[in-house]
């Protein structure tokens, strides 16, 4: 997972660039979801059977499923802080 890569994901996702330690994280993450699933690609194909959307022929389902997993983990941490920053909001 190219640092870059990231670095634009992130910033797409959250609308600010990264912080060094968040680009650590993200990178450590994925590289433990991608050796998880080369160590059980059955665990990748699972993963990627749920939803609508059909997997790509031309696409390595290890590849795809550490991507997901971390996309689910910057989508979910910006709607939590999205939600935090609301109910601050309200409450003020």
């Amino acid at each position: 997972m190219p640092v870059t890569s990231t670095r634009h994901r992130f910033r797409l996702t959250t609308g600010r660039e990264p912080k060094p330690r968040e680009v650590n994280v993200l990178l450590q993450g994925w590289a433990a979801d991608h050796a998880s699933f080369t160590a059980k690609p059955e665990q990748a194909t699972q993963l990627l059977a749920v939803g609508d959307s059909k997997v790509p022929t031309d696409v390595d389902p290890v590849e795809l499923a550490a991507w997901t997993v971390s996309a689910n983990v910057l989508t979910t941490s910006t709607s939590r802080r999205t939600r935090i920053q609301v109910q601050l909001l309200v409450l003020a």
